[in-house]
């Protein structure tokens, strides 16, 4: 239940903390008062999208704060959600002057989204407005649901639906795939054939390739050119190794004379090895060497094929080529395995299918089980509210397949009857305003356990009832308030009468401004509100006593 609001900054008001109690809380005042700002700034901080310019001061930002005290139940149904919960749980949401705003649970960041789920939990608003809920299948299914005690019943539903149809998505696009794969088969297959024939095995090979085809192509004058250089260097009769043999003898013979003729020795005896080395890589170049024009013809072919390919798919590298080909091996593949795995997934899907057929089957025949009871219970509260012959039922009938969201395989419509006699119509053709207004106050009373909501505010539900239907309306807030904290915005001396706690909502200047405050009133001063209520202000004595008798009959 709220245990306390606290509105700072906001339109008219400057600064409000208001502590409420359990029971039944009214709050009067006049039109234009304000009342609707108190609601606005309720609805804010449970998560309602913020306008511009809200802040009295806009150079300030807005604080709407409030306390709530939560049951066993609801802080456990609470628990499942990634917040931060206390008892009592304090919930802020601020409007900052850039036009931002901040929500927090306990001091915790979080999303409007977060604070909006919440709000759901804390507080059940109604107002004459959202009296046209009653038209709306979704609220009638939600009724329904309630009463029926259909929480699991409905989430078990939700979830086998969901799988159902992401599983249909899945076969129907697996379906599409494996048909363009089949439509596409004869085509993969050529490809692959041709890659496969490649012998793609080296990602490297046209690198090799791109290195021995030179060598092949120029063997001639490279073999002339080779053996010239060992002519040169090592076989002739004047040859370079024997030459640089000879000095090396003759610096051998002095390099004891000086220490730089000696690190001359040695830097010439170091080329001497290096330069036979070298002799001797050119000797294994010339025997490996290679005459073979058939090796040509086949390794230039080579290299034009591969490079054909790679032109063909678009590609870079061999490795990307052979990647392709496993790629269109595996595509062939899918297609052989297609029909068995489709044939797998089709059972799957049928199998989800009963599943969520059953869940469907068993949500609609709770909700058929809770129709009578809802039915026969709202008729007998609205025979207590002034309309002795009404009748109200909820029609339930089974679709021929379930529809996703809360409908599943129900289609259900509210229908309502003012006198004997008459037919049931749909709820939006035979109910007034204030006909409506007490079918929503019934339906409340009705659920109000199961829904488990620890507040309920009514916006001047009662609009459109006086006289006898306003006690009685009064009396029923009553008696819903022994279990729920009931807010009641009210312009009917019957119902405000009935408050344990009466708040007045007020306008007062102060200097040039003009702001609205509110304010719980005592015992006497409930009697003045209540007769300037009955007759204005313009109040006299029997408008004082009647008064009087409203307060002490509740």
């Amino acid at each position: 239940m709220l245990l306390r609001l606290l509105i700072d900054n906001y339109i008219l008001i400057n600064r409000l903390e208001m502590p409420f109690q359990p029971g039944l809380t009214v709050v009067t005042g006049e039109t234009g008062a304000g009342k609707s700002i108190f609601i606005g700034a309720l609805s804010l901080l449970l998560g309602s999208r913020a306008e511009s310019g809200l802040q009295r001061n806009p150079e300030k930002k807005c604080i709407i704060e409030g306390e709530f005290a939560l049951t066993p139940e609801l802080e456990s149904r609470l628990s499942q959600f990634d917040w931060e919960v206390g008892n009592p749980l304090i919930v802020r949401r601020e409007l900052l002057p850039n036009g931002k705003s901040r929500s927090f649970i306990q001091d915790s960041p979080v999303s409007l989204t977060d604070l909006k789920t919440l709000g759901d939990f804390l507080v059940d608003f109604n107002s004459q407005f959202q009296t046209l809920k009653l038209t709306e299948e979704h609220f009638q299914l939600e009724i329904l649901d309630a009463l029926a005690g259909n929480r699991d019943a409905l989430e078990n539903w939700s979830q086998a639906w969901k799988n159902y149809q992401s599983l249909d998505k899945k076969l129907r696009e697996e379906e599409e795939r494996i048909a363009k794969l089949q439509a596409d088969q004869d085509y993969t297959q050529y490809l692959f054939d041709e890659l496969a024939q490649s012998s793609l095995l080296e990602p490297d090979e046209l690198d090799k390739l791109e290195k021995e085809i030179p060598l092949l192509s120029n063997a001639g004058e490279l073999e002339m050119k080779l053996s010239q250089m060992l002519e040169i260097s090592r076989d002739g009769e004047f040859n370079t190794l024997g030459q640089l043999a000879s000095v090396v003898q003759l610096l051998q013979s002095v390099k004891s004379y000086s220490s730089d003729l000696d690190q001359k020795y040695n830097r010439l005896r170091d080329l001497q090895l290096e330069f036979r080395d070298w002799t001797d890589s050119i000797q294994d170049e010339l025997a490996h060497l290679e005459h073979d024009p058939q090796r040509l013809e086949e390794a230039e072919a080579r290299r034009s094929h591969l490079y054909r390919l790679l032109q063909k798919h678009r590609l870079r590298t061999l490795e990307e080529l052979m990647a392709l080909r496993d790629e269109l091996d595996s595509q062939l593949q899918a297609v052989e395995r297609g029909s068995t795995d489709l044939e797998v997934l089709r059972q799957e899907v049928e199998s989800a299918k009963q599943h969520a057929w059953k869940a469907a089957q068993l949500l609609h025949d709770a909700r058929q089980s809770a129709k009578n009871k809802l039915s026969s219970e709202v008729t007998a509260i609205l025979h207590g509210l002034g309309m002795p012959e009404a009748r109200f039922e909820l029609e339930v009938q089974q679709r021929e397949v379930p529809v996703g969201g809360r409908a599943a395989f129900t289609l259900v419509e509210a229908r309502f009857s003012a006198t004997e006699g008459r037919s049931l119509l749909p709820v939006k053709q035979a109910a007034s305003g204030g006909e409506m207004s007490r079918i929503m106050l019934a339906i409340k009373q009705v659920v109000a356990g199961q829904v488990g909501t620890p507040t309920i505010l009514f916006d001047e539900i009662d609009t459109g009832i006086s006289g006898e239907v306003a006690r009685k309306v009064g009396q029923l807030m009553e008696t819903m308030s022994g279990s729920q904290q009931i807010i009641a915005i009210t312009h009917l001396p019957q119902i405000a009468s009935r408050g344990e706690a009466h708040w007045l909502v007020y306008k007062e200047k102060l200097g040039a401004e003009t702001l609205t405050n509110i304010r719980i009133l005592s015992e006497e001063e409930r009697v003045e509100a209540i007769a300037r209520i009955l007759s204005g202000e313009n109040r006299g004595e029997a408008a004082l006593q009647t008064a009087r008798e409203l307060l002490k009959g509740r």
